[in-house]
C-alpha cells in the first residue's frame, strides 16, 4: 500500500460501511468507475482532487475529512 493513501483507504472503508453502502453503490452514486474505486480502497492508487470531489457528495464529507485520519 502507498504509505500517503493509508489514512484514505481506511477513511473510505469506514466512511462507506458507516453508510451501510457497496462499492458499486458508491460508484454508482459518485460516477467513479467501479476499478478505480476499487484500486483507490485497496490503496493501490492515490485519488485526484477530481476523484475526491466527486465522492464528497456520496459521504457527505470534505476533501479534508478524506485526507485526515478518523478519530
Amino acid at each position: 500500500m502507498i504509505p500517503t493513501v493509508e489514512p484514505i483507504v481506511k477513511n473510505f472503508r469506514s466512511m462507506r460501511d458507516f453508510k451501510s453502502l457497496s462499492q458499486k453503490e458508491v460508484c454508482a452514486d459518485s460516477g467513479v468507475p467501479k476499478g478505480q474505486y476499487s484500486r483507490i480502497e485497496n490503496g493501490k492508487v492515490e485519488p485526484s482532487i477530481s476523484t475526491l470531489e466527486k465522492l464528497n457528495s456520496v459521504f457527505d464529507v470534505t476533501i479534508l475529512e478524506f485526507l485526515c485520519p478518523m478519530i
